[in-house]
């Protein structure tokens, strides 16, 4: 019963089997709604019924005064892996699914037209759809990591509950690296199809791969064998939506249609990933989509077209497809939205990314890239990437790199040997144990097991949280 709480927080971490014993409160209430769970935790689902308390800010109640102890395992007033989903699938938003003719009007003149429209007057259109982006709560900004966060707080109660000092699980990343970085570039126009040789060369000369999205649908043509001077060169190339009109997931006969055309388009260029124009997305369709990871997902999308994100800086699992999220900001809204020709934004992103041990995935546009003051700003990023590299070991990866790693991951097993523990599995040579442990009141991680074991005041009976002693 309720093996999906278990299996969700299990699959994320890769602990051994059984540590983790979740089971609910009570029943769900019919309607979800939004809920705290702690300072930094904003959830999205049912709630058990008469298990919340006040909030911190009087606006959504609190889960965590209502989780409660019982023995070693956890009482929880929600799921788990239905919040998760909720966040991660973008439910929260009421955006998928739900069509508005006049704003489906809107657009549909906005990107015929587009092509023709100087960039100035494409710039005011965008800055006033995006009107109050600064003022709006969730997800957060300029990051948002509420799905790892809730895992995070979650292990902190199973270790509590079990009275453990720490646990062992399987890093996220290859060989102890700190952290992942993807750098993406989607081209839009037959300029920036010209200049893919030269942003290879400034990419090459940084040390950096990068992968190249591909519109396969008319807006201009792409041989096979420019595809695979790029492959031959060590870059990746995937799809970028059918013909970029941002009518994608229009409707979903539209899509079934394009779907087809995109999955036959993939097949003879032998890609594996896709990206949609404009970060328009449905994950609840991508059934039709016939690739091994997309990346169209934002993890926090204020400065998109379609709000929402997935509040999240690691990649997940939509049925068999990896969503490889994008968590910083485009080029585009960087340049032209905030005004701002630094990279302190994408340097703030990065280290915040960094510290959540997730991955930093870029877009940058070879048709935003093309005159001096933005090259300037991108190679000061790409000499920035360089640097993280050499003094942290950050893995600068392509996404099917990642791709390959998060399923192998997904694979791999601990099992005891002796009083270790070892990795078993495709692609463990790689893989490295790490531990996680409460220090004070907060999930610390380490690839040495601590050497003093954590007390934990617990009696086994029925136990209030107390609304803030974790994490």
């Amino acid at each position: 019963m309720h093996t999906s709480i278990h299996s969700t927080v299990e699959n994320h971490f890769r602990t051994p089997e059984g540590f983790f014993d979740f089971a609910l409160l009570g029943e769900p209430q019919p309607r979800a709604e939004f809920f705290h769970f702690g300072k930094d935790v904003t959830g999205y689902g049912r709630l058990c019924n008469g298990n919340s308390v006040a909030a911190h800010d009087a606006t959504f109640p609190d889960a965590l005064g209502g989780v409660q102890f019982e023995g070693s395992r956890c009482l929880l007033p929600f799921d788990p892996a239905e919040v998760a989903s909720n966040l991660r699938m973008e439910r929260y938003s009421g955006e998928h699914g739900l069509r508005d003719p006049a704003k489906d009007l809107v657009r549909a003149v906005y990107y015929a037209l587009r092509p023709l429209l100087p960039v100035p007057v494409r710039k005011y259109a965008q800055r006033r759809a995006l009107r109050g982006w600064d003022r709006s709560g969730f997800p957060g900004w300029p990051i948002d990591c509420s799905v790892d966060r809730l895992f995070e707080k979650l292990l902190a109660l199973a270790l509590k509950a079990r009275q453990l000092a720490s646990i062992p699980f399987i890093w996220f990343w290859p060989e102890e690296s700190p952290g992942c970085i993807v750098m993406t570039h989607d081209v839009e126009t037959v300029a920036g199809l010209k200049d893919c040789d030269a942003l290879m060369d400034l990419d090459e000369s940084y040390g950096i791969l990068s992968s190249f999205q591909l519109i396969p649908g008319g807006r201009y043509h792409v041989s096979a064998s420019a595809v695979a001077a790029m492959r031959a060169r060590g870059f990746e190339v995937n799809i970028h939506d059918w013909n970029h009109d941002g009518l994608l997931f229009r409707d979903y006969e539209r899509f079934l249609d394009r779907a087809a055309k995109i999955n036959r388009a993939a097949a003879l260029w032998q890609v594996e990933g896709f990206r949609s124009a404009v970060l328009y997305r449905n994950p609840d369709w991508y059934d039709a989509l016939q690739f091994a990871y997309d990346m169209s997902i934002p993890s926090t999308a204020r400065l998109d077209p379609q709000h929402g994100g997935c509040c999240t800086v690691l990649p997940w699992f939509i049925g068999s497809i990896l969503e490889i999220p994008v968590t910083t900001t485009q080029d585009y809204s960087l340049f032209n939205i905030l005004n701002q020709h630094t990279i302190e934004l994408w340097q703030q992103q990065i280290a915040a990314i960094l510290e959540n041990h997730g991955m930093a995935s870029f877009i940058v546009h070879p048709d935003y890239i093309r005159s001096p003051r933005p090259r300037r700003t991108y190679m000061q990023l790409l000499e920035h990437f360089s640097r993280l590299h050499a003094e942290s070991g950050v893995w600068i990866a392509l996404p099917h790199q990642v791709d390959r790693w998060w399923r192998e991951r997904n694979q791999m097993r601990m099992v005891r040997n002796g009083d270790a523990w070892e990795i078993q599995g495709p692609g463990s040579e790689r893989a490295r144990v790490a531990y996680a442990y409460l220090d004070g009141d907060r999930i610390v991680y380490s690839f040495t097991q601590p050497a003093t074991p954590t007390q934990f005041a617990h009696s086994g009976a029925p136990f209030s949280c107390g609304g803030e002693s974790l994490v």
